[in-house]
């Protein structure tokens, strides 16, 4: 028993048969050049290099948290170097934790904190730039580049002057602590000549923070 196409075919009208037969290939040509098209997009995805991946999600991050992530950069600057921080240095465990408290916040000073010629004290600070390379509930990792101003004065409250604008970059890691952000690490990149030395010298627990180092973020 014939069936299908094959079946309305034999008992049709030549004329007919032809303008059918033209019609089955030119719907088979379409399928054929709908599923390659689909192919070739599927090929483009696939063949998506790892530096177009990295930075797609580098965008996705950029848009979905840089105003958090800047604004706790901003107040980690802000604050770590204040006046209020030298005068009582228990505020910097507000700011940042673990190792890197230990080795850079001003308790370790104790009163001889009181004996320095002067206290370079930040007025404010503002990331110009920002990449964010890792955000998550209870860690983020950033490049930034940051502006600050800051003052000399004297342990005695007494001004000796403005200093210009100091620019940095470096990549911070930041740990959530009792619902908190807090620097658990900090790495200067500012002067490109000296990078390969200084993550050299770079403790371990600092490295193993960071992980890969972050290159040629500050160059911009």
């Amino acid at each position: 028993m014939l069936t299908g196409h094959r079946h309305f075919l034999m008992f049709a009208p030549a004329s007919r048969r032809l303008t059918i037969r033209v019609l089955i290939v030119m719907i088979g040509l379409t399928v054929m050049a709908t599923i390659s098209s689909c192919t070739t997009r599927s090929n483009a995805i696939t063949g998506m290099t790892a530096s177009q991946a990295t930075a797609q999600a580098e965008q996705f991050l950029i848009e979905t948290h840089r105003a958090d992530v800047q604004s706790v950069i901003e107040n980690y600057q802000t604050r770590w170097l204040s006046l209020d921080a030298h005068k009582d240095p228990s505020i910097q465990a507000q700011l940042a934790t673990g190792p890197y408290l230990e080795s850079w916040g001003y308790a370790r000073m104790g009163k001889t904190i009181n004996d320095e010629p002067f206290w370079l004290i930040t007025k404010s600070a503002v990331a110009k730039s920002l990449h964010i390379l890792e955000y998550g509930p209870e860690r983020f990792v950033a490049v930034a580049r940051v502006i600050k101003l800051n003052d000399k004065i004297k342990p005695s409250g007494e001004f000796i002057e403005s200093m210009p604008a100091y620019e940095s970059c470096g990549v911070y890691v930041f740990i959530r602590e009792e619902a908190v952000w807090k620097l658990a690490t900090y790495f200067d990149m500012s002067v490109p000549q000296d990078i390969d030395r200084d993550w050299r010298d770079a403790p371990a627990w600092s490295k193993q923070l960071i992980g890969d180092l972050p290159r040629n973020m500050c160059d911009e």
